[in-house]
């Protein structure tokens, strides 16, 4: 009976009962009963993966159990745009409602590197930066490793480097 995308969030623990009671609510299922009991019957009761779902229009009973039951949840996405400042990442993710917690991470200005990051509701402010930073160290390694010989001691002073031309350039 769906005819809109609806999400609904699978708790840690949560029963086929909740699930099904919970998609009926929403409109995705029209009867949660038979849910339940194609849910148990394929034993999908036993292996819920907790997280959001995003369902779309018109989806069938029986794909939404396989969705479920594959674990595909919803990811949404966070972007570090270019040129931004350590402070502005750090408001933009505070800003973020489906993320949780404070940012407790120490790391400096420049350290992130800019892109998009896919992430699960709930998901810590903290794993935002934690997946940037390692995302900087994997480009910086590579570009360090194809460099051609040039005078610089290491791969920060190539970024520092890096940075104030593309802010010189504007490219």
């Amino acid at each position: 009976p769906l005819t809109e995308n609806k999400t609904i969030v699978v708790s840690k623990g949560s029963t086929v009962r909740s699930i099904s009671r919970d998609m009926y609510n929403q409109g995705i299922i029209d009867t949660p009963r038979f849910f339940e009991v194609l849910a148990r019957f394929k034993k999908v009761d036993r292996k819920v993966r907790a997280g959001e779902y995003l369902f779309t229009p018109k989806i069938s009973m029986v794909n939404a159990l396989a969705k479920i039951e594959r674990g595909e949840v919803f990811y949404r996405r966070f972007t570090i745009p270019e040129g931004s400042t350590k402070k502005q990442v750090f408001d933009n993710l505070k800003a973020e409602p489906y993320l949780s917690g404070e940012i407790t991470i120490a790391i400096g200005e420049g350290e992130m590197l800019a892109e998009t990051y896919m992430f699960s509701r709930g998901d810590s402010r903290n794993s935002i930066i934690t997946q940037a930073k390692k995302a900087l160290d994997t480009a910086l390694d590579t570009a360090w490793e194809t460099r051609k010989n040039f005078a610089l001691k290491d791969k920060y002073e190539a970024l520092i480097l890096a940075s104030i031309i593309e802010k010189e350039t504007a490219i």
